[in-house]
């Protein structure tokens, strides 16, 4: 038991928080369960980070987003119940297929892939109260963060280290997320726009294409972050004649 939920068993544990499946026991339906890991409970800075993603996933509605219930703070830990949607991450999908050697069909990649980008579009295009743009940016879209449910639903989750115009602190700048999908301005730690989740997009879309993330795997062994500051990938064509076209979106992203 966790308050009115019953906590069934983990689905994903992150840098900062895990994710279980459970059962709210007053409307009697299943829900996710995203909360600070134990070591992380003292850290006033981690539950603010959770209270603004909190904040902010309350206000967003889309079909291509979780969407959020409820948050607050039970037994001294602060949590947010989320919609919970049964399927494989597209990070599960594509490592799957490069263990049996089975590329994802380009229409399912087409698919997810274009509704991850109106959910970004969704997301950036957000304004405030006040009716002035809030600058939402992403920061951590990756094969990991893009959900695709068995009924067919594609659902992007994840929005701990999202950044809105807000004034932020130095160590709101440092470097989060996954370093082999992000944009160069990430890895440098500057202060990025809705071009850097564009950026992260074009590497998911690579990626599921030919089940290679075209920087770790054309940094041949050395360090990534190098790759994404000085490095074009090659050509999708080159791996695939048959994927031709899209070359000049990869290219635009």
């Amino acid at each position: 038991p966790f308050g009115q939920f019953k906590l069934v068993h983990e689905v994903a544990v992150g840098g900062m928080g895990e994710i279980l499946l459970a059962s709210d026991t007053q409307l009697s339906r299943p829900v996710a369960i995203k909360r600070v890991l134990q070591k992380f409970r003292t850290r006033p800075d981690v539950s603010r980070m959770f209270e603004v993603e909190a904040t902010i996933m309350s206000v967003l509605r889309h079909p291509n987003i979780v969407r959020v219930f409820e948050s607050g703070e039970l037994e001294g830990v602060f949590y947010i119940s989320m919609e919970y949607i049964h399927g494989k991450t597209l990070r599960q999908l594509v490592d799957r297929s490069r263990e049996v050697g089975e590329a994802l069909p380009p229409a399912l990649v087409i698919e997810a892939v274009t509704k991850l980008a109106r959910a970004l579009s969704y997301a950036h295009g957000m304004t405030g109260r006040s009716g002035s743009p809030m600058g939402l940016v992403h920061r951590d879209v990756s094969p990991s963060t893009l959900l695709l449910g068995y009924d067919g639903s594609v659902s992007l989750i994840d929005f701990g280290i999202v950044q809105t115009d807000d004034e932020l602190a130095p160590e709101d700048l440092e470097p989060k997320g996954k370093f082999a999908y992000m944009s160069p301005e990430q890895t440098r730690g500057e202060r990025v726009d809705r071009r850097s989740d564009l950026f992260s997009l074009g590497i998911c879309l690579y990626e599921a294409l030919t089940l290679y993330n075209p920087f770790i795997h054309e940094s041949k062994g050395g360090n990534a972050v190098e790759a994404i500051q000085s490095r074009d990938p090659s050509p999708v064509a080159e791996r695939n004649h048959r994927l031709s076209p899209f070359d000049p979106i990869l290219s635009k992203l």
